[in-house]
């Protein structure tokens, strides 16, 4: 009986072990050369494992598609130059153009809402290229038709934003503080819109 048991407690093992994926590879040897020495016999390499989620960063997928490569960069300037620095919170520049508090307020208030639009835009951009992307690989050019008709949509809802901009800058404003400003900084200020 006990011998029973035993063999029985040995086939359990056996079975359990199976059942687990075999034996533990990482501590098992080797296993055997072929013993009919076969030079076309050639054993595979184990495979590359995939990258881990926590290793991934801005460079490493930017190194694989130009898109990735070009959002990174335009992140590294971003970083670089502060997002959250303003050209009216250079107090010279501002007290050279006679900023008053409530100014420096409304035009804070103005780009928070440009920035909102272009952040949104570009947002829904990505998910329209995706899409894109999809119904050509389906030859759908139907869908691919409308698709660019609703990018279109937001390039100009874009644009209106930039433009909604230009007009808040010049009604906060004075006259001769946005003369100032295109004299000091022209990439500022953009001629009016014909109306």
């Amino acid at each position: 009986m006990h011998r029973c048991h035993k063999t029985l407690g040995m086939i359990a093992f056996a079975v359990g072990l199976s059942a687990c994926g075999g034996p533990d590879t990482e501590t098992a040897p080797p296993p055997p050369e072929p013993a009919n020495g076969n030079d076309n016999f050639a054993r595979s390499e184990p495979a590359e494992a995939p990258p881990d989620p926590g290793e991934l960063t801005l460079d490493s997928i930017a190194e694989t598609d130009p898109l990735e490569e070009a959002r990174a960069q335009r992140q590294q300037l971003r970083e670089q130059r502060g997002r959250n620095r303003h050209w009216w919170d250079d107090d010279a520049l501002a007290e050279r153009l006679g900023l008053n508090p409530d100014q420096r307020s409304a035009l804070l208030e103005a780009r928070e809402a440009l920035h909102r639009v272009r952040t949104e835009g570009r947002e829904r951009m990505r998910s329209q290229r995706e899409l894109q992307r999809h119904a050509d690989t389906a030859g759908d050019r139907e869908r691919l038709e409308e698709l660019q008709a609703q990018t279109n949509a937001l390039r100009q809802q874009m644009d209106a934003a930039e433009q909604a901009w230009q007009e808040d800058l010049r009604a906060v404003l004075r006259h001769e503080q946005i003369e100032r400003l295109a004299e000091e900084r022209p990439d500022l200020v953009q001629p009016p819109a014909d109306r």
